[in-house]
């Protein structure tokens, strides 16, 4: 919508996430895009990607109750200030 872009990341295994493809991941919305925030939307089931999300920098900004099938919908925000993978040097 021009402020914040929703993104959503998966993978397999642990080789996958390099610190080049995070540089991409982040650099995108925040320097080509310029949105405010990026969104990520979380089941309150999936232990494995809140703890990701939160790892990365995400904050919890807001529950939706019953927002999934089996749970919450959790809503994880992260602005630019809030991101530390733009200091990465560019690959």
């Amino acid at each position: 919508n021009g402020a914040t872009v929703s993104m959503h990341v998966a993978g397999e295994g642990r080789k996958w996430m390099t610190r080049e493809y995070l540089w991409f991941c982040f650099h995108y919305p925040f320097e080509q895009l310029k949105v405010k925030k990026i969104i990520g939307l979380v089941n309150s089931n999936n232990q494995d990607a809140m703890n990701f999300d939160k790892h990365l920098g995400f904050v919890e900004e807001a529950v939706i109750k019953d927002g999934c099938l089996d749970g919450d919908l959790n809503i994880l925000t992260m602005t630019k200030e809030q991101c530390k993978f733009l200091t990465i040097r560019r690959p």
